[in-house]
């Protein structure tokens, strides 16, 4: 599942087309949308933020999307990830260690992150490589993924240069 298409449906747009029809359902007779499509709203704002948060590749805010920007310390990151409820623990268990990677960077005199640069792609590929060297084995047992692992690091590190880099040989 593309996780883009989630995101259209928990968008600012989104919101924004829900409180018109609650506004326009205000009168009698006229009820398109009542007052309990208002928590739908905090629902659809809260997802839309967290996307945002972990997601900023620009260095400074645009558009008015406050937290679609790198995590600063003057950012409404950290305020925002206060605002998570307990009930969602994995996800506050990643955010805080986002949390304690930016204040161990910073105390490194690194002042921002761009929180889209920090993604899972590397993982995935490596699992996929796993996958491949195995004969699309999905299920490994142990001492598979152990023998595959050691594979993939060999064959990486005598290699010529690493397979599928984005660097020509070096020919002095």
């Amino acid at each position: 599942m593309k996780v883009s298409i989630a995101a259209q449906v928990f968008s600012h747009s989104v919101v924004a087309v829900i409180n018109v029809f609650i506004e326009a359902g205000t009168g009698p007779g006229r009820e398109v949308l009542g007052a309990s499509a208002l928590g739908t709203v905090k629902l659809l704002k809260f997802v839309d933020n967290m996307f945002d948060s972990v997601n900023g590749s620009r260095l400074y805010q645009i558009g008015g999307k406050t937290l679609r920007c790198a995590m600063l310390q003057q950012c409404g990151h950290h305020a925002f990830f206060e605002e998570v409820p307990p009930s969602l623990t994995n996800l506050l268990v990643t955010l805080y260690g986002l949390e304690d990677i930016f204040n161990n960077l910073e105390a490194e005199n690194v002042s921002l992150i761009k929180l889209r640069n920090v993604n899972q792609d590397p993982v995935e590929n490596f699992f996929g490589k796993l996958r491949l060297s195995g004969a699309r084995n999905v299920n490994p047992t142990t001492v598979q993924f152990k023998n595959h692992y050691k594979s993939l690091i060999i064959n990486n590190l005598t290699s010529k240069h690493s397979i599928n880099a984005n660097s020509k040989d070096d020919v002095s």
